[in-house]
């Protein structure tokens, strides 16, 4: 799951735990995030919100 808030207390953490909870637990999850830091503006969000390296990179870690 792609989430381009924080890493802590980001909405990505209740979605993962909400399909572990649904019986999803089983299928291999990740999550993909931002930097536990606020977004700057401009071409400097880039060094903090996940890119598509990072997308592939975890994508291609599930089992």
């Amino acid at each position: 799951m792609v989430d381009e808030g924080r890493h802590s207390a980001g909405v990505g953490e209740g979605i993962i735990t909400a399909l572990s909870e649904a019986g999803f637990g089983a299928t291999p999850q990740a999550r993909v995030v931002g930097v536990d830091t606020y977004t700057p503006l401009a071409g400097a969000a880039f060094l903090v919100l996940p890119g598509e390296g990072d997308i592939v990179a975890a994508g291609l870690g599930l089992k």
